[in-house]
């Protein structure tokens, strides 16, 4: 079954606050179905840094979308691992956009992905690092996930 939502018309900006709380600050990516914004906790002081995930429900997002980012908030709100990052609030958004918000905790660095793009060198070391921090992550999942 195919569902889509309605168009949405206005989109999110720099400086938009959500829920009275996060601060919009920086686009970070996107894709067809989802933006994903750097924000500031505005409620916490010092403020803090926060990964903001827009599901748009606007024109192309299809139902199946909408249940998959829903399970994908559901099972993050269970994890704890020093390498997940931490949920932190789920919510739907009317304004200024229509959608679904989920909330994570913000980490600094590079993405595994840009480090490559850069045409880093891995030392056999580093490698066996990396793959030994994955699987862990992977085991941690399996046993929280069965």
């Amino acid at each position: 079954v195919e569902v889509k939502f309605k168009q949405v018309t206005k989109m999110l900006k720099t400086g938009d606050i959500l829920q009275q709380r996060y601060e919009i600050k920086e686009k970070l990516g996107h894709n067809i179905a989802h933006e994903v914004w750097l924000a500031r906790d505005i409620q916490i002081k010092p403020t803090e840094s926060v990964v903001v995930k827009i599901l748009s429900t606007g024109g192309v997002t299809q139902w199946d979308e909408f249940k998959l980012f829903e399970r994908e908030a559901k099972i993050l709100k269970q994890l704890n691992h020093p390498h997940i990052p931490t949920y932190l609030d789920y919510f739907p958004l009317n304004e200024p956009v229509t959608g679904f918000v989920l909330v994570q905790e913000y980490i600094r660095g590079e993405s595994f992905k840009d480090l490559i793009l850069q045409e880093n060198r891995f030392s056999e070391s580093q490698i066996k690092e990396i793959a030994e921090n994955i699987l862990n992550i992977l085991i941690y999942l399996l046993w929280e996930l069965l």
